[in-house]
């Protein structure tokens, strides 16, 4: 299965960097599922849980305000804070 790489980024530095099979991130517009090979694209994003899905396993992190720069191999989410939702 291709994958994407995923990297959280706040300004105190790299919060997260992992692949996924499939992305969901909380956009202004509403939730942007993301899989490998996405076309660039920028997002707004809102406070909300980013979903990172690998087979049956998904992970939630919990963001704050920000921005999304979309790439066909590379999701990278500028945010204020992240932290991991446990299930």
């Amino acid at each position: 299965m291709k994958t994407i790489k995923v990297e959280i980024l706040t300004p105190n530095g790299a919060f997260l960097s992992e692949d996924a099979e499939f992305v969901v991130l909380p956009g202004k517009s509403g939730e942007l599922g993301i899989l490998p090979g996405h076309m660039r694209t920028v997002a707004q994003l809102v406070p909300a849980n980013v979903r990172i899905v690998n087979g049956t396993e998904t992970k939630r992190y919990a963001t704050g305000a920000g921005f999304a720069r979309i790439e066909p191999s590379v999701v990278k989410i500028f945010t204020i804070a992240a932290r991991p939702v446990q299930p």
